[in-house]
């Protein structure tokens, strides 16, 4: 059988491979992987902080980019090999969840910083509105939409889910940070510390104990810290704590009628309690507490009007 040489004319199979697919990779691959390269280091500069859908990174239009592959890995269209390489970089397929752990991480953040501080509802924390993700938490768990696994993790991490408890909470909290400071919880009514108006929580307390609206419980941890129900006591014990300060400046408790100490008219207190002794409306406390810090009951005429 005869061969037949078939000739080609010149330049054939050059213009035929125009038409010819080119290797996926030069295609494609380089620019997939330099945006998942930026992708990582941009993961590595911002742990834990979602990538907003039009962030620009490096001049890449890197959020666009994520959410192509989410769409793509939705609509199944993703290569195995490319998702495997995603999920090794940190990739979340779901932004919502994403945007859960974000604030998830936040709030674990703040409470590091700030034990026993009160979120409060516009609070802003590294930018991210802890205050209102914090709030949609509460709302979704009075809703019965959020899961028992984050419920877990939520309690794990302290949140109290009833924001009046959280309130009273921090309320003691500062009581507690005070009397560690002050030696007691004998507050004055328009006292503020630590940015809180704790004057105006105790009187609540008093108010709420009146009424019979303070539970058991906040009772017994009130009076384990030696909170004062009566008002009058209070007053009493914070003028006494200022005489006691007195004489340990000035080595005696001879306080001048019209003398200021501490805030206090120290000098008018001390003649009351001579007063109400002679009245014999003064309690036996009182008058050994006043004994031992060596008050003297009888006037003795001075000239300076100590008494």
């Amino acid at each position: 059988m005869d061969l037949i040489n078939v000739v080609e004319p010149r330049g054939y199979f050059d213009r035929a491979n125009r038409f010819v697919p080119k290797p996926y990779y030069s295609l494609n691959e380089h620019k997939w992987q330099e945006k998942l390269d930026a992708f990582i280091d941009y993961q590595k500069e911002n742990p834990d902080v979602p990538l907003p859908a039009r962030e620009k990174y490096h001049g890449l239009n890197l959020g666009k980019w994520v959410s192509t592959q989410r769409t793509a890995y939705r609509q199944d269209t993703l290569s195995a090999e490319r998702i495997e390489r995603l999920e090794e970089a940190g990739f979340v397929w779901d932004a919502i969840e994403q945007q859960w752990q974000a604030g998830y991480q936040a709030f674990i953040d703040y409470q590091k910083e700030n034990p026993d501080v009160l979120i409060p509802q516009r609070a802003q924390y590294h930018d991210y509105n802890l205050g209102v993700w914090v709030s949609n938490q509460r709302t979704d768990y009075n809703t019965g939409t959020l899961s028992a696994e984050r419920i877990e993790r939520l309690e794990d991490a302290g949140i109290v889910w009833d924001q009046l408890e959280e309130q009273w909470q921090a309320g003691y909290a500062t009581l507690i940070a005070y009397k560690e400071e002050h030696g007691d919880v004998l507050v004055s009514r328009r006292a503020k510390y630590r940015d809180l108006n704790l004057g105006n929580w105790v009187d609540r307390q008093r108010t709420a104990k009146t009424r019979g609206a303070l539970s058991t419980e906040r009772i017994e941890r009130l009076e384990e810290a030696g909170f004062v129900w009566d008002s009058n006591e209070e007053a009493w014990q914070a003028q006494y704590r200022a005489f006691i300060a007195y004489k340990e400046e000035h080595g005696d408790v001879s306080v001048p009628q019209k003398i200021k100490y501490q805030g206090y008219n120290l000098g008018r207190w001390a003649s009351k309690q001579r007063w109400t002794k002679n009245k014999g409306t003064l309690s036996a406390e009182k008058v050994e507490l006043l004994e031992e810090a060596g008050i003297i009951w009888g006037k003795r005429g001075r000239k300076n009007n100590d008494y």
